[in-house]
């Protein structure tokens, strides 16, 4: 992964701003489940999810179900008008659910992207350390110890730090 220049509108304004938009949207999320929706395991495992697969059968039942008024269901649990806002609201759903993935997965690259730089500078530091202790600068020894007792292990035994492999 190249470097490119730091993002410098990456700042904390920007982290605030982004902060508080979520804040806005969870309050907003939490107002619009006046039901208080929150599934136990049991009504999790036990309820039926549209997904991929079964979407075409809903989307055509609901837009064409009007041109069959004989053809609704004589007996059902949810009433039609409830099942129309059911309808809507998996809709809406989606939409927000996908716009979140596609967000997380952009924060998700930000942040490996910050700490692959962030990590790949500080073991740069503890070679950097190595190489001055092995010099006799003083304090260097220490500072290398340090740091290597505490970098990633990569072994099986966990045992004292390896120099990453190129």
């Amino acid at each position: 992964m190249p470097f490119e220049n730091t993002p410098q509108s990456f700042d904390q304004f920007a982290v605030d701003t982004v902060h508080t938009a979520l804040d806005d949207a969870q309050t907003q999320i939490i107002a619009l489940n006046d039901t208080n929706t929150a599934l136990t395991k049991e009504e999790r495992q036990a309820s039926v999810s549209v997904g991929v697969a079964r979407k075409p059968f809903n989307d055509f039942f609901f837009d064409t179900k009007d041109g069959h008024p004989n053809l609704k269901p004589a007996q059902t649990k949810v009433p039609e008008a409830d099942a129309e806002q059911f309808q809507f609201i998996n809709l809406a759903l989606v939409e927000t659910e996908q716009r979140l993935l596609t967000m997380l997965e952009l924060i998700s690259d930000m942040k490996l992207n910050a700490e692959h730089f962030a990590f790949d500078f500080a073991s740069d530091g503890r070679m950097a350390a190595k190489t001055a202790a092995e010099n006799g600068l003083p304090g260097a020894d220490s500072r290398f110890d340090a740091l290597n007792d505490l970098f990633p292990q990569t072994g099986p035994t966990g045992g004292g730090g390896e120099d990453p492999q190129p």
